[in-house]
């Protein structure tokens, strides 16, 4: 039985952890925080990765601009799209044009050259080596990209 003397314990909510008990509080925060390191690393991270670099990515895509300004040449004289990359070069295009910077730092691969594309909206050459996205340059000559916020 209860003495009727003693008197009912308050409760303070100064705390939103208050509820789970004095232990509990500090092991969620202390969990938070862990949570927000971990996630802070991984950005960190991945804006180390050479794939990650704005400047190539950038130097990607005016390759894909000067392919498509050298395959319009090719086509006005030759009324066809070229068999291969390399058949625009030297003439019409630069060598260093028809790699992907990453491709020349030995992290990439060549650019994907799609000959048979028809369409206005098909894919003539694309590159996958950036984590910011595909750079795509279509059939109609237009650069499809991933833009930066």
């Amino acid at each position: 039985m209860k003495n009727s003397t003693e008197k009912p314990r308050k409760i303070r909510l100064n705390s939103p952890f208050t509820l789970l008990g004095c232990g509990c509080s500090l092991v969620a925060v202390i969990g938070l925080l862990l949570i927000f390191i971990f996630l802070g690393v991984q950005v960190y991270r991945s804006r180390l990765d050479v794939r990650w670099s704005r400047e190539d990515y950038a130097q990607c895509t005016k390759n894909l601009r000067y392919i498509g300004q050298a395959m319009a040449s090719y086509e006005k004289d030759f009324h066809q799209l070229p068999a291969k990359l390399e058949d625009l070069t030297p003439h019409y295009l630069d060598v260093e044009y028809l790699r992907c910077p990453l491709e020349v730092k030995g992290v990439g691969v060549h650019y994907e050259y799609f000959p048979t594309a028809q369409q206005e909206g098909d894919v003539l050459v694309s590159c996958q080596n950036h984590r910011q996205g595909t750079v795509v340059l279509q059939r109609s000559l237009k650069i499809r990209a991933k833009q930066w916020r």
